[in-house]
């Protein structure tokens, strides 16, 4: 099931500072919070910086030309489909000054997809996150966009292409 933000109350809320880059940290970490609480099932892994090493935060604020280096997040869960759990990673790079106009990099993998379905369903969002830019932050529609998409190719993926042109949202 594929939710929007308006649905979360976040409809006509814009928030100028991130849009502006002046509070950037604070987006990062509001973005984040939504997703812990609206999807409690993913476990947040913190790659770069690590938040047990103190050296990698120090590395990660700022390289040798003083560029602040962005946030790379893990996610991880299970989705069920047919009685088994699979297991979905998506993994997060934030750009610098995120959010901002610059897309975030976002990439998932899934075991119960076929290389070839987690490959397509990756350029397919990665030309959905150019086209829907949002100065406020995409993380959590994009996660939710993620989920909904590999539960619909999970329940799929055995399917002959008679079959599926039978269910009428999949024509």
């Amino acid at each position: 099931m594929e939710r929007s933000f308006s649905q979360f109350g976040h409809a006509d809320h814009f928030n100028f500072d991130a849009a502006l880059g002046l509070n950037d940290t604070q987006a990062q970490l509001e973005e984040i919070r939504d997703i812990e609480s609206y999807l409690p099932h993913f476990k947040i892994s913190y790659l770069n910086p690590s938040p047990i090493d103190i050296c990698s935060l120090r590395e990660s604020l700022s390289d040798e030309n003083g560029n602040t280096n962005g946030l790379h997040l893990e996610l991880e869960s299970a989705l069920r489909c047919d009685d088994q759990d699979f297991e979905l990673v998506i993994h997060l790079e934030l750009p610098n000054q995120y959010p901002s106009l610059e897309t975030p990099h976002v990439s998932f993998i899934c075991s119960g997809l076929s290389e070839n379905v987690n490959t397509y369903l990756n350029k397919y969002l990665t030309k959905k996150l150019a086209r829907e830019l949002n100065p406020n932050g995409v993380l959590l529609e994009t996660v939710i966009w993620i989920q909904s998409q590999v539960s619909h190719e999970l329940q799929n993926r055995n399917k002959t292409l008679s079959t599926m042109n039978t269910i009428a949202i999949l024509r």
